[in-house]
């Protein structure tokens, strides 16, 4: 089974992603941030069978300042993408609340919405356009 770097990066590959460098200096973590048809995406993984991700606050306002999108992986393959501005929603009406840390967002599968989900690479592409 691979890390959750090497299964970002594959996924990152599959889809044409490539490295957002100009994030590397904005202390966000550059092994999660990438870019795709100019859009920024912020890729996380949790590779746990009750997944749940931890998403900065930096890179929430990241997302949402750029217009970008948020992936949440549980595979190479699969996952859930959403738009900052579904992002800036589920922060707004509260769907989504800043851990007891008060800088991470502790996002579990069950706030997630299904018509977000994607089970292959092809999937996610259309899921970008729509």
């Amino acid at each position: 089974m691979n890390g959750w770097k090497e299964t970002i990066n594959n996924f990152a590959r599959q889809v044409g992603a490539e490295c957002h460098p100009m994030l590397i200096g904005a202390k966000l973590n550059k092994d999660n941030c990438f870019t795709l048809n100019n859009k920024l995406l912020v890729i996380k993984v949790s590779l746990i069978p009750k997944p749940w991700w931890g998403l900065h606050t930096k890179a929430t306002d990241k997302i949402k300042n750029e217009n970008g999108f948020l992936v949440l992986l549980v595979s190479e393959n699969e996952g859930w993408v959403l738009t900052g501005r579904e992002v800036r929603d589920r922060i707004e009406n509260e769907s989504w609340r800043v851990a007891s840390d008060e800088v991470q967002y502790k996002i579990h599968r069950r706030d997630l919405p299904n018509q977000r989900h994607f089970s292959a690479p092809e999937e996610f592409l259309q899921a970008l356009q729509s």
